[in-house]
């Protein structure tokens, strides 16, 4: 599957209450949500380097069942990721 090339970015219409969601060379989508159009951004460019998105959840779960098992250390990246993912 081929995403669209890109940093993608939010901005707020010249009129009305909608929000557009962009790259340098495309519109994606609009929404009426700014907080909506901001978690949709964040979503898609930290998954940037991804090739398969759909892969996510299941990285973050197997570091959830590592950090259970007492697994990582409070100074390994992977321990500083799972408490960045769970706004910690």
């Amino acid at each position: 599957m081929e995403y669209t090339k890109g940093e993608w970015k939010k901005a707020k219409q010249w009129t009305g209450d909608k929000y557009n969601i962009f790259t340098d060379d495309e519109a994606i989508a609009s929404t009426v949500s700014e907080a909506n159009a901001q978690r949709i951004v964040d979503c898609v460019n930290g998954c940037k380097g991804i090739e398969n998105p759909l892969a996510v959840p299941d990285m973050y779960e197997a570091l959830k069942e590592m950090n259970d098992g007492n697994f990582l250390d409070p100074d390994l990246e992977a321990f500083k990721a799972l408490t960045k993912a769970e706004g910690r």
